[in-house]
């Protein structure tokens, strides 16, 4: 896939109805993608991972109402596959970090900050842009590179001479 590009867009209302058809969306986008299932669990991650980013949209941009837009971005080229999720309206701060997130403690009233904990667990990168027409998450995954053969694998292990007898 180091020649081809897949990207694909969406955009829905900020309603926690849509969630589960946004996961099967990105399972049948993941799946196309050349070795994505070197990743461990990969349609559960980016489950969670939606539902945490389209979450967020939902409760700091739009106040927990559901007639906001959200857009989602998936693209895999290469061995990255990135999601971007991104909102049209009020966000977190202009100091915002993300690379400052910690995972807050059980006694805080306020439980922000648990899910994008969660979210910096899954992937291998997280980046944030905001502004005042809306914020943006973008969630890099990196796709391993393949691994050995079965039969590099038989043949590291006993010597070019023994392959045949390894086979037997």
């Amino acid at each position: 896939m180091s020649d081809q590009r897949l990207q694909a867009k969406l955009m829905v209302k900020s309603d926690v109805a849509v969630l589960g058809l946004l996961g099967d969306w990105l399972a049948v986008l993941a799946r196309a993608v050349p070795g994505s299932d070197r990743i461990l669990d990969l349609e559960m991650n980016l489950r969670l991972l939606v539902t945490e980013l389209f979450s967020n949209c939902m409760r700091h941009a739009y106040g927990g109402h559901s007639d906001g837009d959200v857009e989602l971005t998936f693209t895999a080229s290469g061995r990255t596959m990135e999601l971007a999720v991104r909102d049209f309206g009020t966000g977190p701060a202009a100091d915002f970090d993300v690379n400052q997130i910690q995972l807050p403690s059980n006694n805080e009233e306020s439980a922000s900050g648990r899910g994008l904990f969660l979210v910096l667990q899954l992937v291998d990168r997280l980046s944030f842009q905001g502004g005042p027409n809306g914020s943006t998450f973008t969630a890099t995954l990196e796709i391993p590179a393949a691994g050995p053969t079965e039969e590099e694998l038989l043949l590291a292990f006993f010597g070019e001479q023994s392959l045949g007898e390894a086979e037997a």
